[in-house]
């Protein structure tokens, strides 16, 4: 099992359980949270899948230490995903760019854009918004 887990109020990181070999692996892009600080959230993340029927209180725990990391304050949730995604297809997760990530931001906004009628419209408003600023630095 695969968890995106939203840590306070603004940092999202991976989590992922495995029943079989009884062990938490977080997967975190920010570098410098302390050993306790992921003991706590284990334990509170622990306490938490008690609570819908999942029991893992005596699971292993054990911080992913080889992903990359991000370099501002803001790439959390596209790094989670990049993750996530890299972690499915069985690639490395330690050389994951900001430019890799930027990429990915566009990638992941352009599919939920072009698979809604409201996305598409918004694109079309988009782009016509676009080419008339863009004439209008011509002129």
């Amino acid at each position: 099992m695969i968890l995106k887990i939203l840590l306070g109020q603004n940092h999202w990181m991976l989590v992922e359980i495995s029943m079989t070999h009884r062990l938490i692996t977080s997967f975190d892009s920010m570098p410098n949270y302390t050993s306790s600080y992921y003991r706590d959230l284990m334990n509170r993340l622990v306490i938490n899948l008690l609570t819908v029927g999942i029991d893992c209180q005596k699971f292993s725990m054990k911080r992913h230490l080889n992903c990359s990391r991000q370099t501002n304050s803001f790439d959390c949730g596209i790094m989670s995903l990049l993750f996530l995604k890299y972690r499915l297809e069985g690639r490395p997760m330690d050389n994951i760019s900001y430019q890799d990530a930027s990429n990915y931001r566009f990638d992941c906004a352009r599919f939920l854009f072009s698979t809604t009628a409201h996305g598409q419209q918004l694109l079309r408003t988009l782009k016509g918004n676009l080419e008339a600023a863009l004439l209008n630095c011509t002129k």
